[in-house]
């Protein structure tokens, strides 16, 4: 309603969010009218428009929000203990070969940004049974970009995306083929990347 009311831009709520002591005074608002004795629709209806117009003028969009802190930081170098699976993609989108690889994801964080590269070292492929060809697997280095909110990173590539789950010394989650037109990107299946942050 708030992110609404003050047009926040939907993307940026990765890394921002409404303060809790205005969501708390809002709410207190409304509730202690909803509870009043005789309170009909209509007149709880024409409060909460007035109120949240009324909050709107007067409290200005930077002391309602607040930037979300990162829960860890994850600046450094991770890498897979043991070997990874991931899949090159056809023309129709389907898999074409399923990878073996070690995967090395070098960050940079800056306040909830990150950036980097993500190298995938092929060890061995096959051909998944019943495919169209793509294209052979070589190995690749991905520069990507992105953003952790709490625990939840975000990075994004030329071609690949990944979602993961941070914790102080694990990365675990997945990538994404983004490429639309000609799957030159990767996938795995959920939980398929699992990297470990290097001392």
């Amino acid at each position: 309603m708030l992110i609404d009311h003050y047009s926040i831009d939907k993307t940026t709520l990765s890394s921002v969010g409404i303060k809790d002591d205005m969501k708390d005074y809002l709410a207190g608002q409304l509730l202690t009218q909803y509870t009043k004795v005789g309170t009909t629709k209509n007149a709880f209806d024409s409060f909460f428009v007035t109120e949240l117009a009324s909050f709107t003028a007067n409290v200005p969009l930077n002391s309602l929000t607040t930037v979300l802190t990162p829960a860890v930081d994850l600046t450094g170098t991770w890498k897979t203990a043991i070997p990874m699976t991931y899949y090159t993609l056809n023309a129709l989108g389907e898999r074409a070969a399923e990878v073996t690889a070690n995967a090395t994801l070098t960050l940079k964080q800056s306040g909830n940004s990150l950036s980097g590269t993500l190298a995938l070292d092929v060890i061995s492929w096959v051909r998944v049974p019943g495919s169209d060809p793509g294209y052979t697997p070589i190995d690749e280095g991905i520069d990507v970009t992105g953003t952790i909110s709490s625990t939840n990173v975000a990075l994004k590539g030329q071609f690949t995306s990944a979602e993961l789950t941070a914790t102080s010394d694990l990365l675990r989650g997945k990538l994404i083929n983004t490429d639309d037109y000609a799957n030159l990107g990767v996938e795995t299946n959920d939980n398929g990347l699992n990297l470990v942050k290097q001392k």
